[in-house]
């Protein structure tokens, strides 16, 4: 994160933060704790194994998209044991996924925080980030 945390206020993007909640008895109640840490209008994306695998570049194309939009925050959020409530699931700008399997939460959080940082990257323009 401390490397996104650099690059990020350069290309019109708030600076990244990690904001934990504790783990509820179920899905409604753990969306509900998320909904009130989010920023208001934040885009939505949720980490979901049924979600969408994305090549970094499609990913750093919505990031721009959505900051040039006028988005003002970003919420890329990691889901307890029992998956995301339904609810909270429809209102998501995106259901991203890191493939099928299931990774422990703190896993899943290094996958997202490597995903950003290579798309602001490509973004910049840095040769970080290679394709094939």
């Amino acid at each position: 994160m401390d490397r996104l945390h650099k690059l990020a206020p350069g290309l019109g993007f708030r600076a990244p933060e990690t904001l934990e909640i504790a783990s509820q008895s179920n899905a409604a109640e753990e969306a509900e704790l998320v909904r009130r840490r989010l920023p208001e209008g934040a885009i939505r994306v949720l980490c979901d194994e049924r979600g969408k695998s994305l090549p970094s570049t499609d990913l750093a194309t919505r990031l721009s998209r959505w900051r040039d939009d006028g988005a003002p925050a970003l919420a890329v959020c990691i889901g307890g044991a029992d998956g995301w409530d339904p609810a909270f699931r429809k209102e998501a700008s995106l259901l991203y996924g890191f493939g099928q399997q299931t990774w422990p939460h703190r896993l899943a959080r290094v996958l997202a925080a490597e995903q950003l940082y290579r798309a602001a990257t490509l973004l910049a323009g840095t040769p970080y980030h290679r394709e094939g």
